[in-house]
């Protein structure tokens, strides 16, 4: 019988046997240009990868939420039942969308922003003046950068993973993060996001998606691979942001780090910030079906860098 690691690794080779990319991509320049470096999504989470592949510096500090110890069971279960609940769902589309995309030369086209201290600092503080987190304020001007694109019919959503390890020195090769969705709407504003994240949050959905996963266990790896394939069909979300937390160590202000998460053609948006040595970097790439180029998502970046500044 398969064990619950096992299923998250046949989960995302199965997408990739269906023709996606699941290779997280991080970047790195430590004063030489910068280096690429690609592993797997079935072996390793975003964190884990930074840490195994990226880190070159001793002992990197964190302000990351690391969870103390494991959740219990029934908490998974709950969170398990309510994401059930909302299963199938599907996000607004976007207007250009080529369903053909495997049949053509595959571009996952992509773009960097490097801030500065004053800029992420002034992110930070228009968060906090409007009593939200940062990610729930970055999330809201990454999907208004993107309405142009979309075909403005339902809704959007997104998701964002969360990080469940326990350290960042253990278990590195193994994924452990869960994952929440963030449903935005016309009429929502920020202040709506970040309180709807909390209460994901607080219905353990992050759990939820976990023990959705792993149910390899009890399947089995046949059935497993056919209910990959079928999720296909059953949701659909715009794309997924997630926020790689802040980090410093000695001499990180030579370190240059961005990321960029798989996306699918069931979620075509990847979009990730991370903040070093009390720097920010937002990265922003699509998959192939959305038909765009570098200039395309390089003009996107820059709109949701400059609504962050309004």
């Amino acid at each position: 019988m398969m064990k619950a690691k096992d299923s998250v690794r046949i989960w995302f080779e199965t997408l990739s046997s269906m023709g996606e990319d699941m290779d997280i991509l991080l970047q790195c320049d430590v004063g030489e240009g910068m280096q690429d470096y690609r592993f797997h999504h079935g072996r390793f989470d975003a964190i884990g990868g930074f840490l195994t592949h990226v880190a070159k510096v001793d002992k990197p500090k964190t302000t990351l939420s690391l969870r103390g110890k494991g959740a219990p069971f029934y908490k998974y279960l709950i969170g398990f039942f309510i994401y059930l609940l909302r299963i199938p769902f599907y996000a607004s589309g976007f207007k250009n969308f080529n369903k053909n995309w495997r049949s053509s030369k595959k571009h996952y086209p992509r773009a960097v922003s490097f801030l500065d201290v004053a800029e992420t600092r002034a992110i930070k503080e228009r968060a906090q003046a409007m009593n939200v987190s940062v990610n729930a304020f970055l999330l809201y001007h990454l999907n208004a950068s993107f309405q142009e694109l979309l075909n403005g019919k339902g809704k959007d959503i997104w998701l964002i993973p969360v990080n469940l390890r326990v350290n960042t020195k253990d278990n590195l090769s193994q994924n452990e993060v869960g994952f929440v969705d963030a449903v935005i709407k016309k009429h929502h504003g920020v202040f709506d996001i970040n309180q709807q994240i909390k209460k994901r949050l607080s219905r353990y959905e992050h759990l939820g998606g976990v023990l959705g996963v792993g149910i390899g266990v009890v399947t089995g790896e046949f059935l497993l691979k056919k209910l990959v394939k079928l999720n296909k069909y059953l949701q659909v979300r715009t794309g997924v942001f997630t926020n790689l937390g802040e980090w410093q160590a000695d001499g990180c202000e030579h370190f240059k780090l961005s990321g960029f998460p798989p996306v699918l053609e069931t979620q075509p948006v990847g979009a990730s910030a991370i903040t070093w040595c009390h720097k920010m970097t937002l990265s922003l790439h699509t998959h192939p079906a959305l038909q765009l180029n570098e200039s395309n998502v390089e003009k996107i970046l820059e709109n949701w860098k400059n609504r962050l500044k309004e």
